[in-house]
């Protein structure tokens, strides 16, 4: 029970620092996975972040859907013949120092998501 002056309390309420103590992490559920995502992620990734461009930004500019670039920047995907072609001109950097030579051999099958 609450009464005026004190803050009303639910079942998602927390104090600041509650997380650390629990051991829950602040973004658990969904928003977690994508750390492990980058675990993978293709050397242009850490390209574009050092040129502090954003995937969204470049996405657009290539005119290739934001979560194919995403996914094959974070290495969850092979990237597009769209991606080989416009993303190296983009960025001024060669297509063999944007992506691994495993992933530059795989064909690109647009019916397969990203894989798990």
């Amino acid at each position: 029970m609450w009464w005026a002056g004190q803050r009303a309390r639910h079942r998602f309420h927390r104090e600041p620092g509650d997380f650390l103590s629990e051991g829950c992490l602040p973004l658990g559920g969904l928003l977690s996975r994508y750390s492990t995502l980058r675990k993978n992620a293709q050397p242009a990734y850490y390209v574009v972040k050092e040129q502090r461009r954003s995937i969204g930004v470049i996405a657009q500019a290539i005119d290739v859907p934001y979560l194919h670039l995403r996914n094959a920047l974070y290495g969850a995907s092979v990237p597009s013949p769209e991606v080989r072609n416009r993303l190296p001109k983009l960025l001024g950097v060669d297509i063999t120092k944007l992506f691994d030579a495993d992933t530059l051999a795989r064909q690109y099958r647009p019916q397969h998501g990203a894989k798990r």
